[in-house]
């Protein structure tokens, strides 16, 4: 589009940012007009990095561009006081073109139009079947969609190819025994996955909500690419996400290059129920071992490592397999 362009200044890293600044500015206002107003929506602005944060900050600060809509999404119970987002947005308060929108679960009526629009039918058509999704997922709309491909997974929910629409049988899909809560719903989809997939997401749930590669392998006494290769068909299915480093799939050329081992892939769980599910699969009992494991493990890398890093973590997990502690690794920790 724009041709060749000639090598940029190299510049020191804050007249560098400014620059970037000021085109990244002047490329918007070439966009956003009268004629053709621009709108940017941004999703899952809990786990954005400082330098997207900065250029964020940078456009709702200086920019004036009347015909420019910036929309974000994230999670408020990700946010805290001290976090990056909560900053901008303490600061944007002020601006009367700011808009905050607490989004509900969808309606009964809403889970209607979705299904309808899912199964491409009416709304009067998909009453039964969409009340009855309501009622199990309370119109979380991410557990809603799993639902439907429950149904479809369960050979209840079929296209008929000849006459190009959906087909289902309420009466079938009443029979089906299907879990009262959404926790024991998904802890049911991921019973579906292969033991070593299990396994592996097990620990992953009692690390925590997020978790990087190199831990889990650690605690999973498994390679960083055999780990990865187990959380494959999790990560396919939409329970687990990455954070950082996107890394959805090992091919070749990831595998030789150096760098794999070094760097630190993060996943998280792509919400608090999914974690809340895999963790309700863990035996009681076991519960507190694999506290324990995890936190004697983590300890002993921060040992070999000299630093305090997840040192509150470590406890955390110690507290939670305190029935496995001996005396003489209490006073370790102190």
């Amino acid at each position: 589009i724009m041709g060749e362009q000639s090598d940029i200044e190299i510049l020191a890293p804050a007249e560098a940012q400014n620059r970037f600044k000021t085109v990244f500015q002047k490329f918007l206002n070439s966009i956003a007009s009268e004629e053709h107003p621009l709108v940017i929506f941004l999703d899952d602005l809990q786990w954005a990095d400082i330098a997207s944060f900065n250029i964020i900050k940078e456009i709702l600060e200086d920019y004036h561009q009347s015909h420019l809509m910036i929309i974000g999404a994230y999670r408020t119970n990700e946010v805290h006081e001290t976090h990056p987002l909560q900053q901008i947005l303490n600061n944007l308060t002020k601006n009367k073109y700011y808009h905050h929108i607490h989004l509900q679960n969808l309606s009964q009526e809403n889970t209607n139009q979705l299904v309808a629009d899912t199964l491409k039918c009416s709304v009067e058509e998909t009453i039964a079947l969409s009340d009855l999704i309501f009622n199990k997922t309370q119109g979380n709309a991410f557990f809603v969609t799993h639902f439907l491909k429950a149904l479809h997974e369960n050979n209840l929910l079929k296209f008929d190819f000849d006459k190009k629409v959906w087909k289902w049988d309420m009466a079938q899909i009443k029979k089906l025994h299907l879990p009262n809560n959404i926790v024991e719903f998904m802890a049911t989809k991921i019973q579906s996955l292969d033991d070593s997939t299990q396994d592996v997401l097990k620990l992953a749930a009692c690390i925590g909500n997020k978790f990087d590669l190199k831990t889990l392998s650690v605690i999973y006494e498994k390679s960083l690419v055999d780990t990865f290769f187990h959380l494959g068909k999790a990560i396919s299915e939409g329970f687990i996400i990455p954070v950082e480093g996107k890394l959805l799939m090992l091919d070749d050329e990831i595998l030789q290059a150096e760098d794999f081992t070094y760097k630190n892939y993060e996943y998280k769980f792509v919400h608090d129920r999914i974690q809340q599910a895999v963790y309700s699969l863990i035996e009681d009992d076991k519960k507190s071992i694999f506290h324990y494991k995890i936190a004697k493990l983590l300890y002993d890398i921060l040992q070999k490592e000299q630093s305090n890093a997840g040192l509150l973590d470590i406890t955390n997990h110690f507290n939670q397999g305190q029935t496995h502690i001996q005396n003489h690794e209490v006073l370790i920790l102190i």
